[in-house]
């Protein structure tokens, strides 16, 4: 999200991210940081057999019932989606979308089809409130229901009842949004919910084991990255303040664990990436440091692994070189390990595991490869 084809404010940031880096660097190891040498694991990565028709920065992503796996958008001005065959490794052009979109986040519903809501238009400059449903039997994408507020960078999840919640994003007029609101596929309707406790953009959000929905981090209105967290109850619709992360953090991933917990690692402070993480307990609201990954990394990908390890892919860091370099983290034991290196750079890619276990990494450019663990 901070490249130089988008208008989000990190990018006007940089160079003074840039400069004081390397005291952040010395501070976090004088805080005791661990160190990079952290032990490696088995894995390898294969290039896909053809590459990516467009290139999708902060494109959607998501596997379809079949296996295949759509990724549609991104910020190349594009409004055209491939699918992916596992069988094949192959990608082929499908449907076109109606909009130019980048900067959202494409859910699969419930009777297999995908909706993209909303997101950024980088032809136009103008933030979204559109929305679109893609029909894989046929590859065609059909328009429907219109949400109530534009917005980009907003958080998501699919809630139990196979509804959609979308919650804050970045407007327009470039203000950090504290609305939220949910899709009802049966109808194709959005419905306005109560505000969020805080305005947030780049936020991460993950569905714990109960329904509720955790949204965590992100911007404010001033670009300051936000603690706070808070918790979306479906059934009450409401959202109540959660304790707040250790690290100030956005443009990263939250992923939940096979145990209930939720693991945060990495994304953008105010003076750059981070390489800290943290884990949060739903049963007290806490959440408690683990250990560092080898480099501070923010736009990278986290993807659960079959094995319940969690694969942590590309992103960039703290001088804002895109990285080739993965690292695994083992909730059992709390520690990261190196994973093999990419063939390529990745950073604003997606990250979708496969039936099999593997994991397709594409983006932001043409690139896209397999890590077969």
């Amino acid at each position: 999200m901070t490249g130089v084809h988008r208008r989000r404010p990190k990018a006007s940031s940089r160079s003074l991210a840039a400069a004081i880096a390397p005291v952040l660097l010395l501070c976090s190891l004088v805080l005791g940081a661990p160190s990079p040498a952290h032990a490696a694991v088995a894995g390898t990565w294969v290039p896909t057999a053809n590459k990516l028709t467009a290139g999708r920065a902060d494109a959607g992503a998501v596997r379809l019932q079949d296996g295949k796996v759509l990724v549609a958008g991104g910020c190349a001005d594009s409004w055209t989606a491939d699918l992916y065959d596992p069988a094949t490794s192959m990608f082929t052009p499908t449907g076109d979308m109606h909009d130019r979109r980048c900067d959202f986040t494409a859910v699969r519903l419930r009777n297999g089809t995908v909706l993209a809501a909303a997101g950024y238009n980088t032809f136009n400059e103008v933030d979204l409130r559109t929305a679109e449903v893609y029909h894989p039997r046929t590859g065609a994408w059909t328009q429907t229901g219109s949400l109530h507020y534009a917005r980009g960078g907003y958080a998501a999840a699919m809630l139990g009842t196979g509804s959609v919640l979308v919650a804050g994003g970045q407007s327009n007029s470039q203000v950090a949004l504290p609305s939220a609101e949910v899709f009802q596929p049966k109808g194709g309707k959005w419905h306005l919910i109560p505000n969020m406790t805080a305005d947030r953009f780049e936020a991460a959000a993950v569905v714990l084991p109960d329904g509720r929905v955790l949204v965590a981090g992100g911007l404010d209105d001033s670009y300051a990255r936000l603690a706070s967290a808070e918790i979306y109850d479906p059934r009450a619709h409401s959202w109540t303040p959660t304790g707040s992360m250790n690290v100030a953090r956005g443009a990263f991933r939250a992923t939940l664990l096979p145990d209930g917990t939720v693991l945060v690692a990495g994304g953008s402070t105010g003076g750059g990436p981070t390489a800290a993480a943290e884990i949060y307990h739903p049963a007290t609201g806490i959440w408690t440091p683990t250990q560092s990954m080898s480099i501070e990394r923010d736009e990278n990908t986290a993807t659960l692994l079959k094995d319940g390890t969690v694969l942590v892919a590309g992103g960039q860091d703290a001088q804002y070189n895109k990285l080739d370099t993965a690292e695994i983290y083992d909730p059992a034991s709390g520690t990261w390990a190196l994973a093999p290196t990419m063939n390529y750079a990745h950073w604003e890619h997606a990250g979708v595991r496969l039936e099999d276990g593997t994991v397709l990494i594409a983006g932001p450019n043409t690139d896209a490869e397999l890590y077969v663990p």
